[in-house]
């Protein structure tokens, strides 16, 4: 049929084509002359029904378009298809603009469907969220640039959205290509809003978000109006639909919370199978008041695999900087612990303790720096053990590096230190 869409694509089984074929004769007195039977494209129709990698459901009509697009492939006009995701939410308020083909070459059909909002108060709900202000596509044996960090190019702003379609080139490798991703801004009432996002679909299915977030801390604009929301870092969400994985993470730029500057990582997991919390994981969170820094972190996940553990770790250390004129000289100093027990499987104990520090100086030129002298220590030591916890494993290391730029001459180096040892 005409939405034969390949062998990966699950059609209904229903013949759902209607092709009309006007085959009607002329009389000449007693004697019929037939004419040549000629198919009547604009009333011929073929209904799709069909699934994207288990993932997004797409219903339309099809209208096939009498003449050859050229180049070995031929179209199909389409009116306005409805689209659903995971089969979980109701029909998106998204309009579409559409391009369904055949190639007659690679013998296969492709397609790319361009999502804009419906109207101006459209959002698509996620979760506890909502999308708004997005931009999407659904692109099957069509070529998508991608980005440096791996992520699909097209169109921020919907209404570049219908020209990005129409100007998509057919896929010729000889593997067939998925591509799908939204752009548009995450909205989680009272909570935060990610901007700038980016959510990727990848064959499972599976989802990665990613984009810059924003807390409601301007409080003047909560009274008086504007916008409340403030640049604090980077969120991250990931779901795999097969595992029912759900996580979400969050870096902390240096965000002003009362009177200390505060960085850092949070973040959960969620499936049927684990549950995780993590805070100052990986990134500790620290706040910096004056010249003192403070962090700590703490895990936690429970994995019916085998995978489970509690981890926690503290940090304390002072940062000075001093100018006079143009030099400049900055000293700093950080201590540490990070111990963790591993569970559910073989029982493990580890702990790390680290010291490290500096000293650097030099001058300030038109806002430029320059080194001149430095100094640097970085010294750890780690302890494990494993179930039935008889010996444990001891090693250390220290480094020690030096340089001095005195333009004439200079001179650097470092000096390594380590060792390792069983302790029964």
């Amino acid at each position: 049929g005409a939405t034969l869409l390949a062998e990966t694509i699950p059609l209904s089984d229903e013949t759902t084509d209607t092709v009309i074929i006007d085959c009607g004769s002329v009389m000449f007195g007693s004697s019929e002359m037939r004419r040549v039977p000629k198919v009547t494209y604009e009333e011929s129709r073929s209904v799709l029904e069909a699934t994207f990698e288990e993932c997004i459901d797409v219903s339309g009509v099809l209208v096939p378009k009498p003449v050859q697009s050229g180049g070995g492939t031929i179209e199909f006009n389409t009116n306005q298809l409805n689209l659903t995701y995971l089969k979980q939410l109701e029909e998106l308020p998204v309009k579409t603009e559409t391009r369904f083909g055949y190639d007659k070459d690679m013998k296969r059909c492709y397609f790319a469907i361009g999502i804009m909002p419906r109207d101006a108060g459209s959002a698509i709900g996620f979760g506890s969220g909502k999308i708004k202000d997005f931009s999407g596509v659904v692109v099957y044996n069509m070529t998508v640039a991608k980005d440096g960090e791996g992520r699909y190019e097209f169109p921020a702003n919907s209404n570049g959205i219908p020209g990005f379609i129409q100007g998509l080139q057919v896929h010729s490798g000889s593997n067939a290509s998925f591509a799908a991703g939204i752009k548009g801004t995450l909205v989680i009432p009272n909570l935060c809003e990610i901007r700038d996002m980016y959510f990727g679909f990848r064959t499972g299915p599976a989802v990665t978000a990613n984009g810059q977030l924003y807390l409601p801390l301007n409080v003047g604009a909560i009274l008086f109006g504007g916008d409340s929301y403030t640049a604090v870092g980077t969120a991250s969400i990931s779901y795999s639909h097969p595992d029912r994985y759900f996580s979400f993470s969050m870096t902390l730029n240096d965000m002003d919370v009362l009177v200390a500057r505060v960085s850092g990582s949070l973040g959960f997991e969620y499936s049927p199978r684990l549950f995780g919390v993590q805070l100052g994981y990986p990134e500790t969170l620290a706040g910096n008041i004056g010249i003192f820094r403070v962090g700590a972190g703490l895990a936690l996940r429970i994995d019916q695999d085998g995978a489970s553990y509690v981890r926690a770790k503290m940090e304390f250390g002072l940062d000075k900087q001093v100018s006079v004129s143009i030099v400049y000289l900055r000293g700093y100093l950080y201590a540490g612990a990070d111990g963790g027990y591993y569970f559910e499987g073989a029982d493990r104990l580890t702990l790390e303790l680290y010291l490290k520090g500096g000293i650097e100086g030099g001058i300030v030129v038109d806002d430029r720096r320059f080194n001149i002298i430095s100094f640097y220590l970085d010294a750890r030591g780690s302890l494990e053990a494993q179930s039935p916890f008889d010996s444990w494993w001891l090693a250390a290391s220290c480094k020690v590096s030096y340089s001095l730029d005195l333009w004439l001459f200079e001179v650097e180096g470092s000096v390594n230190a380590s060792f390792d040892t069983r302790i029964v």
